[in-house]
């Protein structure tokens, strides 16, 4: 936590650095000359204060997700989409409010030069410092599965880390080279192991450690940490390869503290309020849409799955021709051939893209059948495949479903889908979705809150 608060701060004190410096730029091309305190003056009150929401919308556009090798690749693609936003929101506010100037050449300029100091910052400088700025210590890795070997390369190729991995024992796929105590031990003083990441879930790890750490703990052996806790510090989901150790965690009745519990009821209810009204005025002409698109109703009806498993029914706006897709069920050929072929319509892949077609679902919410913010509820028949196919799936209706959760503001999608389409997509899903049961919050709530506007926005 402690490293994530200290990146996360030296981002932000870089980024403000940025925003002046090319306002000094700005300031210095557009009048051939270094600005008078005056000029600077004027133009740094307002700046100043776009400031707080322009750091805003780069918390929206993922500027400020955990650095991972993923997320730098998509960095120079973020850095354009927030400032083009981040200019927008200043014209707007220049030609609102009385700050006497509309600065529109200055805006322009600053736009490149903001984007040109922003990127050497956090393409290059910010990698520099964050890599060099102290040796990375030796760790070993005890675990298996894809999940480890997707954690082995993310540290090594990443030097946010203050480790990289020198040795992998795989209990599971390599049984015969699996070292018992004494050889860990010999191996641990030869590679100058200073840490060993260990799923204890591994009966490798419980038998063959204990050993070593019962019987040699005077001889200092380094420090051990759980894969988990680091896999969900990397990535923001849980390792399913210990979902069999830690089941029993995801059901804990006294998770919740009754502040939490008031707190989120207040909001599902006010929020879904608020959006249920803003709904009914522009139904009519939502509605209309849906009509001169495509034959069939306006709204649909679903079943799906809710919190502890029970069955609730939901209403959708329709966006597809047909509703065969509503019980999660697959179908024969023969009557797939049969039947028309159920597509989304126009107006349809609007809706889906906005997510207005959820928004019937906040009436469940007030009756306390679905939350703002939680994980997805399935279709009944969905749910019951993907319980079959995945362990412990059902472990994910452990707290009341929602339109909008931590898996949808994280996972990406083929273009053009908006949900999982495979089995592999699904465990995905289901990962972050364990990772919101075991850490959920009000502010965590908040983040998802505002993830959700930048997901939307990017699907437009």
């Amino acid at each position: 936590m402690r490293e994530r608060t200290r990146e996360l701060g030296l981002l932000i004190i870089g980024d403000v650095f940025c925003f002046i410096a090319a306002l000094y730029l700005t300031l210095s091309v557009r009048y051939i000359e270094l600005p008078s305190q005056e000029l600077l003056r004027v133009h740094l009150v307002p700046f100043l204060i776009f400031t707080g929401l322009w750091i805003l919308t780069f918390f929206i556009a993922g500027l400020y997700d955990k650095q991972t090798r993923i997320a730098r690749m998509r960095m120079m693609g973020r850095i354009v989409y927030a400032q083009f936003v981040n200019i927008l929101i200043a014209l707007t506010l220049f030609f609102a409010l009385p700050f006497g100037i509309s600065p529109k050449t200055n805006l322009l300029i600053y736009l490149f030069a903001s984007i040109g100091l922003i990127s050497l910052w956090r393409v290059y400088l910010y990698p520099w410092l964050d890599g060099t700025r102290r040796k990375r210590m030796h760790a070993l890795l005890i675990a298996s599965g894809t999940e480890a070997h997707e954690l082995l390369h993310e540290i090594n190729a990443n030097n946010r880390f203050g480790y990289k991995i020198v040795h992998h024992i795989d209990p599971e796929n390599s049984m015969r080279d699996v070292p018992g105590a004494p050889a860990l031990q010999k191996m641990i003083s030869q590679k100058n192991i200073d840490l060993i990441i260990v799923n204890t879930s591994l009966l490798y790890a419980q038998h063959t450690l204990t050993r070593l750490y019962s019987d040699l703990a005077a001889q200092g052996l380094p420090p051990m940490r759980d894969f988990k806790a680091i896999y969900e510090e990397t990535f923001d989901r849980v390792p399913l390869a210990t979902v069999e150790r830690d089941w029993i965690t995801y059901h804990s009745v006294d998770r919740d503290s009754f502040s939490y519990i008031i707190g989120k009821r207040l909001i599902d209810i006010i929020g879904s309020s608020v959006l249920l009204l803003g709904f009914v005025i522009f139904l009519p002409f939502i509605a209309l849409a849906i009509k001169l698109d495509s034959n069939g109703p306006v709204f649909i009806t679903q079943e799906r799955i809710g919190k502890n498993g029970r069955r609730l029914k939901i209403w959708k706006l329709r966006t597809m021709t047909a509703n065969d897709s509503a019980s999660g069920t697959f179908v024969d050929d023969k009557d797939i051939q049969e039947k028309p072929k159920n597509v989304v319509t126009r107006v349809g892949r609007y809706l889906r893209a906005t997510s207005l077609d959820e928004v019937p679902q906040c009436w469940n919410i007030i009756l306390g059948e679905l939350s703002l913010i939680g994980p997805r509820s399935h279709i009944l028949g969905i749910a019951e495949r993907m319980a079959k196919e995945i362990p412990h799936y059902k472990l994910r209706t452990a707290i009341t479903p929602g339109i909008t959760g931590w898996a949808q503001t994280h996972q990406f999608y083929a273009p053009g889908n908006i949900s999982p389409q495979s089995n592999e997509e699904t465990r995905l899903c289901f990962a972050y979705d364990l990772y919101y049961i075991t850490h959920r919050s009000l502010w965590l709530d908040i983040e998802i809150a505002l993830r959700t506007i930048k997901t939307v926005i990017a699907r437009i």
